[in-house]
């Protein structure tokens, strides 16, 4: 549940877990799931992600041209997939928004037509708003995660919080500080 239309403002790393059972292992490919509302956040998410994998040497494919309705249908049906797909490991981002509006300054300017009512002169409008006002604030809460075909609990669990504007700007600095602690923590 991205965010189109949104340049990122202070995205914030926040827990970041790794299982204490965890073994690193040499992985044949990633894929990479976004479970957002807005499909085409999802999509711009599991790109980049792939992008930045594969910079970095790591073959990784995006679960939107690979994976369908069905095969998320079940945990079988998906592992079965993914084996198919000669998948070991995946990275998935789950998210959501919150939306909050406030009162701003604003500045007005009266508007008035003079009309002639008998032998009354009024004049008839009212304010016209120029500039501030209510403004909207999107909040990200985005979760990423890391399974690996070993187990069928995540190795790696990381929160990344947030104000935004922009969905390129966000979803660049989402996937730099995955894959960076990805490392980081010896996952990849």
């Amino acid at each position: 549940m991205l965010f189109l239309g949104f340049v990122s403002l202070s995205l914030k790393k926040g827990t970041v877990w790794v299982s204490p059972e965890y073994e690193p292992v040499a992985y044949r490919k990633l894929i990479v799931l976004a479970k957002f509302d807005d499909a085409a956040a999802g999509r711009a998410m599991e790109d980049a992600m792939v992008r930045e994998l594969k910079s970095q040497g790591i073959e990784a494919i995006t679960s939107y041209l690979h994976i369908s309705a069905e095969d998320l249908s079940s945990e079988e049906n998906f592992i079965a997939r993914a084996n198919a797909l000669g998948v070991d490991g995946l990275v998935a981002f789950t998210s959501t928004i919150d939306t909050e509006y406030k009162n701003g300054p604003s500045v007005n300017a009266h508007v008035g037509v003079p009309v002639r009512v008998g032998f009354f002169r009024v004049y008839l409008g009212g304010n016209v708003p120029i500039a501030g006002g209510v403004q909207k604030t999107k909040t990200l809460h985005l979760k990423a995660s890391f399974y690996n075909s070993l187990s069928h609990q995540p190795q790696f669990e990381m929160t990344i919080t947030g104000k935004i504007k922009n969905v390129n700007a966000a979803v660049k600095e989402v996937t730099g500080m995955t894959a960076s602690e990805l490392h980081k923590n010896n996952i990849l």
